[in-house]
């Protein structure tokens, strides 16, 4: 239910700032700048390309510019090229609330895909990425993830989708699932490592990727 900016009293706009995350303080600055009592401003730290890690059941961070390595544990957090995502398994979403996504690339590697982490990147809303590439560790907990994951509009510009052949989902159940969500921008398939037992596709919806594509 929305709340009416100008309702709030000057008091209630501290504690607003105290309660809300670096991403929602970002976003009610913007939206209602000359309020006073909305301060101090939201800083903002762009990074190049973010990795998460999960190691020993605990999800690490790590933001980088180049060679050089940022602090992200304070802070908003703008990451503008690449998201790096190393495997992670747990049984949780991603926390993306001190960060403002807009990466280029996506690379999942030795990750579960499930519902929850799927979900995580669906709630962003991004529509900026590229490239997305699926290493061959990565598994999926339904093939529901898979068209899950294709019909969520941060797919919507996707040019180029590398997915390695021991991910756990099957060429017929990709190609269902991009025909089915409709990425008219996206140019470039990879099935890496592919096997025969690969060569064993629809080839009726090979045609149908085919015709929505070109």
């Amino acid at each position: 239910m929305s709340y009416p900016m100008q309702t709030l009293t000057y008091g209630l706009r501290p504690r607003l700032h105290e309660l809300a995350t670096p991403k929602e303080i970002f976003t009610i600055q913007v939206a209602a700048s000359h309020y006073h009592g909305l301060q101090p401003m939201q800083r903002i730290r762009s990074v190049d390309t973010f990795t998460i890690t999960v190691a020993d059941n605990q999800v690490l961070v790590k933001g980088t510019n180049g060679a050089t390595e940022v602090d992200v544990a304070d802070g908003f957090i703008n990451l503008y090229n690449g998201l790096q995502i190393h495997d992670y398994v747990v049984e949780k979403p991603l926390d993306l609330d001190n960060f403002r996504l807009a990466p280029k690339y996506i690379n999942l590697y030795g990750c579960k895909l499930s519902e929850a982490l799927v979900g995580s990147f669906v709630a962003q809303n991004l529509q900026t990425v590229k490239q997305l590439t699926i290493d061959g560790r990565c598994t999926f907990e339904s093939d529901k993830v898979v068209k899950m994951l294709c019909s969520a509009p941060l797919l919507t510009p996707l040019e180029k989708l590398v997915i390695n052949d021991g991910c756990g989902a099957s060429l017929n159940c990709w190609l269902e699932a991009i025909v089915e969500s409709q990425h008219p921008s996206m140019r470039t398939l990879y099935w890496e490592d592919a096997t025969l037992m690969t060569l064993q596709i629809n080839k009726n919806m090979f045609e149908r990727l085919i015709r929505v594509s070109f």
